[in-house]
């Protein structure tokens, strides 16, 4: 797959992803915050905002690899 290709499908998954799981996601992984500092701005737990960026991952990821698998 380009590298190109990848990235749009990242930016697709990303932008339908749950709109908390998103937040959760820019947050910790495109800006670099710390899980505690996105559980102060979400409201949430600090593990709560750990298992949304991991559930984010997990779709973002299932999205490459059906993409893969789709050839």
């Amino acid at each position: 797959m380009r590298p190109g290709r990848r990235l749009e499908i990242i930016a697709r998954a990303v932008d339908e992803l749950p709109a908390h799981y998103r937040e959760a996601f820019l947050l910790q992984v495109v800006c670099g915050w710390s899980f505690e500092a996105v559980s102060r701005e979400m409201s949430i737990s600090e593990r709560t905002a750990k298992v949304y960026v991991a559930r984010a991952l997990l779709e973002i990821q299932r999205r490459l690899d059906a993409e893969e698998a789709a050839g």
